[in-house]
């Protein structure tokens, strides 16, 4: 009876063995569509050239905790779902994380970093076009990112960032540097149809913006043929040219 039992187990091993290595190596179940849902904006490029490599694997045997690894990976993913659609389709679920602005700076390439939390980590050059519109985007300087990413004192530049973010729809673009020490930061934000530059040293609020936005809009005009620089420091305003 014993032997009996051992012989029946055996053969059901061998039966699920059989019928294991059937289904791995049938293409009936090979994924063929991929369906990726992004919760804002466009899905970054390199998710979908990492996603893209799904094709052709066994819908029931590929390593789903690797692709979620793989892909949280990047910086501007927070989360993924992965659903699968049998026979051959699998849908690709995926949250964005809150970044609150790029900072970027060039050696040869584009080097990008984002900013979530007090945190700045890489972002391919390739996903910086799959950002939202509202998504800051600042210049910098190599060194003056290696100084701010080193320093610690991330809390006297993300002071402004809120600021910055609020105001998004009237400025151009935003360059950023601090000379090796982060108590000299500043900022150029350069504002859209007005040809002046703010320059703020170290960090601002809201009001030290709207007062600076007002004598710009008040004394300048908006054909003002060169580019007028009103430095603002512990509430002087320097026009320099």
């Amino acid at each position: 009876m014993k032997n009996r039992s051992w012989i029946i187990s055996t053969l059901l091993i061998i039966l699920c063995l059989v019928l294991t290595l059937a289904l791995y190596k049938s293409d009936k179940f090979d994924i063929l569509n991929i369906e990726i849902f992004v919760d804002a904006g466009e899905c970054p490029e390199t998710i979908v050239e990492e996603i893209d490599e799904l094709k052709g694997l066994n819908m029931l045997f590929f390593n789903e905790k690797k692709i979620n690894n793989i892909l949280l990976n990047n910086s501007l993913i927070g989360s993924i779902q992965i659903k699968r659609d049998f026979p051959k389709n699998l849908r690709i679920y995926l949250i964005k994380s809150q970044v609150n602005a790029i900072i970027i700076y060039y050696e040869g390439n584009a080097k990008a970093y984002s900013i979530i939390g007090e945190k700045l980590l890489p972002v391919n050059e390739k996903d910086i076009d799959s950002l939202d519109d509202s998504v800051i985007k600042i210049l910098s300087d190599k060194d003056s990112f290696i100084h701010l990413k080193e320093s610690g004192e991330m809390d006297l530049f993300l002071a402004s960032i809120d600021v910055i973010k609020a105001n998004s729809y009237l400025i151009s673009s935003i360059n950023y540097s601090n000379n090796g020490m982060i108590g000299n930061q500043y900022f150029d934000i350069y504002l859209n149809s007005l040809n002046v530059v703010l320059r703020f040293r170290e960090s601002f609020d809201k009001e030290s913006f709207k007062s600076a936005l007002e004598i710009a809009r008040e004394v300048y005009d908006y054909n003002y043929d060169s580019k007028i620089i009103l430095d603002i420091y512990h509430g002087a305003i320097v026009e320099r040219h």
